[in-house]
Parts: C-alpha cells; structure tokens; sequence
C-alpha cells in the first residue's frame, strides 16, 4: 500500500508571499519669517553754523506710544558769519513700528493653535504566487 501511494504522489510546489505595508508621512511647513527692526535715527553735522534750536527725536505719545517709532523735531541754525562759507548736514531715518501682540501669529507655551499640515496616507497589497 505505501508503495503505491508513492507511485501516485506528485511533487507541488507552493510559494506563496503576501506582505502588507503601511507608512505615514507628517510634513510640518509652517512659514517663517526673520526680521531686524531698525531704530530711529537723527544726525546733524555742520560748520560754520549756530544752532539755535538742536533737532532730534520724539516719542510717540497716547495710544502708539509702545508701538509707534519715534519722529522728527525740526532744528532752527543760522550761520554765523555771513558771506563765509557753511556747510550744514541733517539726516533722519524712521525706524520700524512694533506690531502689537495679538496681530500675527502669536506662540503661547511653544504650541501654535492654527498652523496647517499635511498627512499622507500609504498602503500598499503585493501578492505573488510561483508555481
């Protein structure tokens, strides 16, 4: 009997591969934004020039007066020996007003409430069977 079932047998071959895979991918591009803010300036160089009243800054006041940049006084000169020659030099360069919390993006606790991402999903079937 064991020697006819060998007869009858036949050799099979099964390989079979099945593999499922999953990957996630989580992209964080929040913006930003790197700036310097300038300071206000004001200079004035002469010669032969009598002041009689110096320019320079002034603070704001009121309600910009954390956020507003400071502004321009005008100065009075004359020259002091008339007929002579003079040369009288005055500069002024605004600076940056500072944005009031509350009017960007603003990070409490290093956490950002509305920053946008993006999630990507994959899967992936692969089946193959040889013979």
């Amino acid at each position: 009997m064991i020697a006819a079932t060998g007869l009858i047998s036949t050799q099979v071959k099964a390989d079979l591969t099945h593999r499922l895979s999953t990957s996630t991918q989580l992209t964080v591009d929040g913006a930003a934004t790197q700036a310097t803010r300038i300071g206000s300036t004001y200079t004035v160089s002469g010669n032969n020039i009598t002041a009689g009243t110096m320019g320079g800054l002034t603070k704001a006041s009121g309600d910009s007066a954390l956020t507003a940049p400071a502004t321009q006084t005008q100065g009075a000169y004359t020259v002091t020996t008339a007929g002579s020659a003079f040369s009288l030099t005055e500069s002024f360069v605004m600076g940056d007003s500072v944005n009031p919390i509350g009017t960007g993006v603003d990070v409490a606790s290093g956490i950002v409430a509305d920053m946008q991402l993006t999630v990507v999903l994959l899967h992936s079937l692969e089946e193959s069977q040889d013979h």
